[in-house]
């Protein structure tokens, strides 16, 4: 009995440490199974290499990027600081600009003040200047509409009107007389010594409305020019002989009733019981 229990333990021992020695066996195959999944994962040196190896290429394609860009910044930088120069640049042409438009301006609205004074004493001038023409005018009459065949002497024409109208004309009167030649006739200028006869005669030149160059000068024989009319102006100024003529072209366009001058003055109506208007320019007349 005792030697098959002692076989028994020695045989349960063997079958312990059987067991114990099969799960070493097992742990240690665990072990080196493990040893060699982490031997599979860990790089090689070659592989360690070629990853500094692109590391290093990374960084210096990096550092290039890098030098390149503060390359681009520093031209930058140069290019704003060279716009901000040149932006100075021209604000200072510019403020000095303005300061020479402002100066121009102040003398251009001087120049226009100065020029526009230069006119008014100017057209002041011209109108003293017309005005002392006129005066060494007031003598004289203007005879138009006698052909130049109808008469030999230009005295002989102021006489003859005078005699047709009932005023007595010696030659005694007459300063001077002589041909106007203008455009489209040639008046007789007549320049009486008196301003008196100039008058009377001028006065009465009405009277001529009825008469015609064969009333006046009997022995004319162009049958043509029998039947025109005489009329007597005074002498004017260019400037007034002008204005004078508008007025005639606002009677003719119904605009004014009547227009005349005295003395070189010139009067119109715009109505048969309307008072005389004096005109004594364009504006005048533009007023009507």
């Amino acid at each position: 009995m005792e030697s098959n229990n002692r076989k028994n333990k020695r045989g349960a021992r063997g079958s312990i440490e059987e067991t114990n020695v099969a799960k070493r066996s097992n742990m240690a195959d665990c072990e080196e199974v493990e040893e060699l999944d982490a031997s599979s994962f860990e790089p090689s040196l070659s592989d360690i290499k070629e990853m500094l190896v692109d590391i290093k290429t990374t960084v210096t394609a990096i550092l290039q990027d890098n030098q390149q860009l503060k390359e681009e910044i520093k031209e930058l930088k140069a290019a704003l600081n060279n716009n901000k120069r040149e932006t100075e640049k021209l604000k200072t042409q510019l403020t000095k600009a303005e300061k020479a438009n402002d100066t121009l301006h102040n003398e251009l609205k001087q120049t226009r003040h100065k020029l526009k004074e230069q006119i008014e004493e100017t057209n002041r001038l011209d109108e003293i200047y017309d005005d002392l023409e006129q005066y060494s005018r007031k003598n004289s009459l203007e005879i138009v509409g006698v052909p130049e065949s109808a008469y030999e002497s230009t005295e002989e024409v102021a006489i003859r009107i005078g005699e047709a109208v009932n005023i007595t004309i010696k030659p005694e009167d007459i300063e001077i007389s002589h041909k106007l030649r203008r455009k489209n006739s040639k008046p007789v200028i007549v320049k009486f010594l008196s301003h008196k006869v100039k008058t009377r005669l001028y006065k009465a030149r009405t009277k001529l409305k009825g008469l015609k160059v064969s009333d006046i000068f009997p022995s004319y024989a162009n049958a043509s020019l029998q039947e025109q009319r005489i009329y007597i102006n005074e002498n004017l100024t260019d400037y007034r002989r002008e204005l004078f003529w508008k007025a005639n072209q606002k009677k003719k366009d119904n605009m004014i009733i009547s227009a005349w001058t005295i003395d070189g003055k010139l009067f119109v109506k715009t109505s048969p019981d309307g008072a005389p208007i004096r005109i004594y320019g364009e504006e005048d007349l533009q007023d009507l």
